[in-house]
């Protein structure tokens, strides 16, 4: 039982960790986009436990409880990352890039 918990676990921080390492590859990690990404996962792994019920299997709330909490671990992972490096993981301020593309050669 413990064992299905942790491949639970582990299994959701993966593919949460896979969001926020790819929004951190774009310059794109904000906490905010965090937020959409642990509610995603976490809504996926409802939907995964509920579609087991038509099949014939049973569904567990503390499956879903350790799939929110691995999305949960990455995206405070990925807090963490914004936190100690904001240069490299987080997208400039959305009027910084405003004005940079403002004041961009037009003949470049």
């Amino acid at each position: 039982q413990g064992q299905d918990k942790l491949q639970h676990f582990a299994g959701y921080f993966g593919l949460a960790m896979g969001g926020v390492l790819l929004l951190a590859a774009y310059g794109m990690l904000r906490p905010a986009r965090l937020w959409w990404i642990w509610g995603a996962c976490s809504a996926y792994g409802m939907l995964d436990e509920l579609l087991q019920i038509p099949v014939g299997r049973t569904a567990d709330w503390r499956d879903w409880l350790a799939d929110t909490a691995g999305a949960g671990a990455a995206c405070l992972t990925g807090a963490v990352l914004i936190r100690l490096r904001p240069q490299t993981f987080a997208a400039p301020p959305a009027d910084e890039t405003a004005a940079d593309s403002a004041h961009a050669d037009p003949s470049a």
